[in-house]
């Protein structure tokens, strides 16, 4: 559900809605990942009771200086939520300035991810399902 989370940290669904979407663990039927973007500036917003109804979470920066703040804002991330798999997203442009990212920002924003996926706190995939014969 991407921009799921309005400026007040309400939902575009409401909790019970959330939780009825096709593929959260509420809904009835085949069961599907139900993938949410949370944008950082959205951590101190109310948005835990919408995320316990959504498996995986995008994490993105939406401005390029707000890098610098990546690793703390990961670690409250974890604490918010800390059963859901994590994937960050890694923008080429830096929506709060209108400007391409900056090319150090950029590279932080990568080596940040890299490390990350080798300790495993994001994934990049999902690991295989076992399938049953």
């Amino acid at each position: 559900m991407d921009d799921f989370f309005r400026s007040d940290g309400t939902g575009s669904l409401s909790v019970d809605q959330t939780q009825s979407a096709p593929g959260s663990p509420g809904h009835w039927g085949r069961r599907r990942d139900l993938f949410v973007v949370l944008y950082q500036h959205q951590l101190a917003m109310p948005v835990s009771a919408h995320l316990e109804f959504c498996d995986k979470i995008t994490f993105w920066t939406w401005e390029a200086k707000d890098i610098e703040k990546l690793e703390p804002s990961l670690d409250r991330l974890e604490k918010l939520a800390p059963r859901h798999g994590k994937l960050l997203g890694c923008y080429l442009w830096d929506f709060g300035t209108g400007k391409p990212m900056p090319l150090d920002l950029m590279k932080r924003q990568c080596e940040l991810g890299r490390r990350w996926l080798e300790q495993g706190r994001i994934r990049g995939d999902d690991p295989p399902r076992q399938q049953h014969l």
